[in-house]
């Protein structure tokens, strides 16, 4: 757009200031998930001790999950008893 005159210079700099940022907020990321054997799939499984439903849950949206916090994830309840 830059080169086609549509944007300006200023508007060009900018673009190319937020595009190094976010490949390094994803350079980050892919470190992190490496360091703690991501594969690179947006994907994550948690695997529960037992079968029931989730009641609560205490993961947000961009948490870190990491194996050294010890932190419960989600409370799962048999909700077979109670029917």
């Amino acid at each position: 757009m830059y080169k086609g005159g549509i944007a300006s210079e200023k508007e060009y700099i900018t673009s190319q200031k937020e595009l190094q940022k976010a490949k390094s907020i994803l350079d980050k990321a892919t470190n992190i998930s490496s360091v703690y054997g991501g594969s690179g799939k947006a994907d994550y499984y948690v695997k529960a001790p037992f079968n029931g439903v989730i009641v609560d849950k205490m993961v947000n949206t961009n948490m870190q999950l990491r194996p050294d916090n010890s932190d419960i994830l989600f409370i799962i309840s048999d909700l077979k008893m109670f029917g």
